[in-house]
């Protein structure tokens, strides 16, 4: 079942990206999107089924909430789709870890992520 989404007035978003009035040139702007209501989050849906953050959603709320709550919004199961130059069956089949995967995994682990520690 399709609901409809009641969103801002696109006036409100005249002449600036926007994930549901104005989408920017992105790579993911032709993938279906799907409104996380959980999260508070806009996902592009890859060719692979993995839901990424939208990248204007993500301006918006990097923009307006500021980068620490962008930054808890853009960790998600990552297959590489979502990095414009990635080739995600090329990392895959090189065993190489998404930068979101790792975020991910820190947050599990308790480390940064980062060199190990």
């Amino acid at each position: 079942m399709t609901a409809a989404l009641n969103t801002h007035d696109p006036s409100a978003c005249e002449g600036q990206s926007c994930c549901i009035h104005n989408p920017s040139a992105h790579h993911m702007v032709t993938w279906p999107q799907h409104w996380r209501a959980d999260r508070y989050l806009m996902e592009r849906t890859c060719p692979h089924g993995i839901g990424h953050p939208d990248p204007d959603h993500m301006a918006h709320i990097r923009a307006t909430r500021g980068e620490g709550l962008a930054w808890g919004q853009g960790v998600h199961g990552c297959d590489g789709c979502c990095k414009p130059t990635m080739n995600a069956s090329a990392d895959a089949e090189h065993g190489r870890t998404s930068d979101h995967q790792v975020q991910a995994n820190a947050l599990v682990s308790g480390t940064t992520g980062i060199g190990g520690g």
